[in-house]
C-alpha cells in the first residue's frame, strides 16, 4: 500500500480498498437510515451559522436488540473553478468522516440521531495554507459504510440487494467567493 501515489501523503487520500472498513462489525442487526431533518440543499459561505445540523431516522430491522455507530462523512463532489488560486490548489480527501453516535435501538424501534457538520471539516487548506470554506457541491452520508455508499451511488437505480444498511445521502451547494477561516498569512 503507497500512500504517496496521487495526490496525498495521508490516508485521507488513498483510494484502494480497505480490508476492513471504519464501523466494521460493531452491530449485530440490520439497520434502515432514513433523512428525518436533511440538511439544507445550499447554503452560502457568507453565512454566520457556522454549523450544519441533519437528523436521521436509525431503524433496527434485525431480529434482535443492538446497538450501533452511526457514522457521519462529507465529500467535496466538486469545488467551483474559482475555489482556488490555480497555482495553489489541492485535491479534497476522498471522504471525512465528521460525526458518529452509538446509539441502541430494539428491534422494530427507530431512534433518531442528530449530527453536526462544522464549517473546520468544510474548510479545505490550500498549498499556501489558507484554510478557507470552497464553494462546490458536497455530499453527505449519515450510517452504513463507506464502501456501501460508494456501491450505492454507481447502482442508484438498481434494486436493493438486502434490506437496510443502505446511508441517507444528500447533496448540498456551497456557494459564493470562499471564505477564510486561517491564513498562515495572519500569524
Amino acid at each position: 500500500m503507497s500512500l504517496r501515489s496521487g495526490s496525498g501523503v495521508t490516508h485521507l487520500h488513498y483510494t484502494g480498498t480497505p480490508v476492513y472498513e471504519f464501523g466494521f462489525g460493531l452491530t449485530y442487526s440490520a439497520w434502515r437510515f432514513e433523512w428525518h431533518r436533511p440538511p439544507p440543499q445550499t447554503l452560502a459561505t457568507e453565512s454566520d451559522s457556522n454549523k450544519l445540523s441533519m437528523t436521521v431516522r436509525v431503524t433496527n430491522v434485525g431480529a434482535t436488540d443492538s446497538e450501533i455507530v452511526v457514522p457521519a462523512y462529507v465529500r467535496a463532489e466538486s469545488l467551483h473553478a474559482h475555489a482556488f488560486h490555480p497555482e495553489r490548489a489541492v485535491t479534497p480527501p476522498v471522504r471525512e468522516l465528521f460525526d458518529f453516535q452509538r446509539v441502541f435501538c430494539a428491534k422494530g424501534e427507530s431512534v433518531l440521531v442528530r449530527v453536526e457538520l462544522g464549517e473546520s471539516v468544510l474548510a479545505l487548506a490550500d498549498r499556501a495554507g489558507v484554510l478557507a470554506v470552497r464553494p462546490g457541491k458536497y455530499t453527505v452520508s449519515v450510517g452504513g459504510h463507506p464502501s456501501q455508499q460508494q456501491e450505492e451511488e454507481e447502482k442508484e437505480e438498481e434494486e436493493e440487494e438486502e434490506e437496510g444498511q443502505e446511508a441517507a445521502t444528500a447533496s448540498f451547494v456551497v456557494a459564493g467567493s470562499p471564505r477564510t477561516v486561517f491564513s498562515l498569512e495572519d500569524l
